[in-house]
């Protein structure tokens, strides 16, 4: 009995160093957000901002426009995430429910994307997307991202082979089609990868700095990584201003976990992926 309590306040114990390990850079950085000027590289550092300090929050949305970048980043996330749910979902259906030639083929050449870096891309990428005069727009981040996601393919096909073919037989004999079976019968049941794909394709491309450092020029098209940025020069860091952006940057994300949590888990376990 004293082995199993001891091996339970080890565990709890480790547990609970790993969650303060997780959360100290947030703590740290919503905490430098709030500090005075003169306190933000006092040494040693305050724990605690005391007295409280919001003037930078109103610097953001005052000194630079954040809300327009906000306005930028959700239509072009929004955009990713729908084509991507949509474009990926189709391929998924195919490459799971039905039997044609080279589907093996085509299904390794789609997951071997997966292997190629960014950065190899991006060169030849931006040469072809300049030639149809896409730079400076939001274009060349919507298209790649929605049309060649390899792990969207394989993480729906992972979650549609686990649905029981009968459904699909049932609704072929009541007449249905191809695509009504995918919208209706398919879609629905796949709420949950669905879900947890959503969730992983906001977050990467609502945080994507290097793709749309590449791509977007004018001021009135930043997004909010692009923003953030701004406040860094060659000569100095603005600390206060910096880490009340990233503050304001990361609550749309976290809030899109919360709405999506109840298929969070079912749509990864199900799909067979583990971390």
């Amino acid at each position: 009995m004293i082995l199993k309590k001891t091996r339970a306040i080890s565990k709890h114990t480790i547990m609970l160093l790993f969650t303060f390990i997780t959360i100290g850079p947030f703590y740290w950085m919503i905490s430098t957000s709030l500090k005075q000027t003169d306190h933000l590289i006092k040494m040693p550092p305050d724990l605690l901002p005391i007295p409280i300090n919001f003037h930078y929050y109103v610097d953001v949305f005052t000194m630079v426009p954040m809300a327009k970048a906000i306005v930028n980043s959700f239509m072009l996330t929004f955009a990713i995430v729908i084509g991507t749910l949509f474009f990926s979902s189709l391929a998924a259906f195919a490459f799971s429910k039905y039997k044609f030639k080279y589907s093996g083929l085509l299904f390794a050449i789609i997951l071997s994307s997966l292997i190629i870096p960014q950065q190899a891309s991006l060169i030849p990428m931006y040469v072809a997307f300049s030639k149809i005069h896409w730079i400076d727009t939001y274009w060349p981040l919507i298209v790649p991202a929605t049309l060649l996601n390899g792990y969207a393919v394989f993480l729906i096909r992972q979650f549609m082979i686990g649905i029981p073919d009968d459904y699909m037989e049932a609704a072929k004999l009541d007449g249905s089609s191809a695509f009504k079976i995918y919208y209706s019968i398919m879609l629905p049941l796949c709420k949950p990868v669905l879900a947890s794909l959503a969730l992983f394709t906001f977050i990467f491309h609502w945080n994507n700095y290097l793709s749309q450092l590449i791509y977007i020029n004018s001021e009135n098209k930043f997004t909010v990584p692009l923003l953030i940025a701004t406040f860094r020069d060659s000569y100095k860091l603005d600390w206060g201003r910096l880490m009340a952006g990233a503050t304001v940057s990361i609550l749309p994300s976290t809030l899109f976990y919360f709405l999506s949590q109840k298929f969070f888990l079912e749509g990864i376990t199900f799909s067979g992926v583990k971390g």
